[in-house]
């Protein structure tokens, strides 16, 4: 299992970590390293976040994290878990009622260091966790 593992981790690209993210608020999903995972994204809080981070790195990377309460549909700083994974969006695409599809692979966990902003989407600068192997 861990020959699985070691061919996996060559396959997440190295990437540089800029000082500010955008965040993307999730529901109903932790996203973690080495998964690949496709979101519809509705709200326009997420549509900015994924706007920005298309357009501001070159690596479209943003941080991920879980809402504490899924039926909220204005998060706020306090209602969003502060450990989170730094993602690249694989692809996007535009639907014809305005939300998107996007494909994000998950890279490495992080924590929120720093809020930078809020509007038009939360922005975040955050620090790398190292992962830990598993207690057994």
């Amino acid at each position: 299992m861990s020959e699985a593992l070691v061919d996996n981790a060559a396959e997440i690209p190295q990437v540089e970590l800029p000082e500010t993210l955008a965040l993307l608020p999730v529901k109903d999903l932790v996203l973690f390293p080495y998964m690949i995972v496709p979101l519809l994204v509705a709200r326009e809080v997420s549509a900015a976040a994924v706007d920005l981070a298309l357009g501001a790195t070159k690596d479209r990377l943003l941080f991920v994290t879980a809402q504490r309460s899924e039926g909220e549909e204005t998060p706020t700083p306090e209602t969003l878990n502060p450990i989170g994974t730094v993602a690249t969006i694989v692809r996007m695409r535009k639907l014809s009622d305005g939300r998107m599809k996007i494909l994000l692979q998950g890279l490495f966990r992080a924590r929120i260091a720093t809020w930078r902003g809020t509007e038009p989407c939360f922005t975040v600068s955050v620090e790398q966790l190292a992962d830990t192997a598993p207690r057994g």
